[in-house]
């Protein structure tokens, strides 16, 4: 009897759909942000248009960075307000990052449903 392996195949699966659900993940953290910051207002768009994802998770890296400073390091202003007016990034990832398993469960759970990856 022999066994066939499918450990490699799987691996990536896994890693494919953490990526996904990661990025996922950081686009509703964005929405949260920018629809949660009771310490100030919205009035020109300034800071809620500097808020952005820079890098998307990847299979091969799951990194990925957002926010606003380090994605448009011209821009300040979200700095000041996050020290002013109460930090709503952080309150914004404290809030939908523990859904991240949820997200990778969701997306495997689709996967699964498809068939994509399955071997017969």
């Amino acid at each position: 009897m022999s066994v066939k392996w499918y450990g490699n195949d799987l691996r990536r699966k896994i890693k494919a759909v953490t990526a996904f659900a990661i990025n996922e993940t950081i686009t509703n953290t964005i929405a949260h942000a920018l629809n949660n910051h009771s310490g100030w207002k919205y009035r020109t768009g300034v800071a809620e248009n500097t808020i952005s994802q820079k890098e998307k998770a990847t299979p091969k890296s799951l990194k990925a960075v957002w926010g606003s400073i380090w994605t448009h390091p011209e821009s300040n202003y979200v700095y000041w307000l996050e020290f002013k007016h109460g930090s709503f990034l952080r309150l914004a990832a404290d809030a939908v990052y523990p859904s991240l398993r949820k997200n990778i469960k969701k997306k495997m759970l689709s996967e699964k449903k498809k068939g994509k990856g399955s071997k017969k």
